[in-house]
């Protein structure tokens, strides 16, 4: 906050503000607002894009993990269009950096959720192990996918 009082363009010190609100205190709305802040001053920073993705997954999830059969069709609908978001700001990392390992396993693990493209997700994971074959969490969440598909050998 003190470098922010300085330089309120900070793009690394808002950023680190978002993911004090995202990981710290589970404000998905806060970090977002800080992430879109980041962004205003440097469209194009990697870090910042990574972790707006990263929010906008995390999203996903609790508003997956809150629904009721009642609400269910309607949450799915806003649930995809947070990964739609999620997946889209990956995307544009990859595009910039194809061998960030970090978001290639992020964007496997998205792609596993999503339940629809576990070979997506597959070649996310194994490209990510490719550039960093010491990444445990592509490990542990290609692991977690090939289990729940009943593919034990694999895992």
């Amino acid at each position: 906050r003190k470098v922010l009082q300085t330089n309120p363009k900070h793009v690394g010190s808002i950023n680190n503000l978002g993911n004090i609100a995202l990981i710290d205190r589970n404000d998905t709305h806060a970090a977002e607002d800080l992430y879109h802040r980041a962004m205003e001053v440097q469209p194009n920073d990697l870090t910042v894009l990574s972790n707006y993705g990263l929010m906008l997954h995390k999203r996903a999830l609790q508003q997956h993990a809150n629904v009721s059969k009642i609400t269910y069709l309607y949450t799915k609908e806003q649930c995809y269009a947070s990964y739609t978001a999620a997946e889209e700001a990956m995307q544009q990392v990859l595009a910039a950096d194809p061998s960030d390992a970090d978001v290639l396993c992020n964007l496997g693990f998205l792609k596993a959720q999503l339940r629809q493209a576990d070979d997506v997700a597959e070649a996310h994971f194994k490209r990510a192990l490719e550039v960093d074959p010491t990444h445990v969490a592509a490990m542990n969440n290609y692991a977690l996918m090939v289990m729940s598909n009943s593919r034990l050998n694999s895992a």
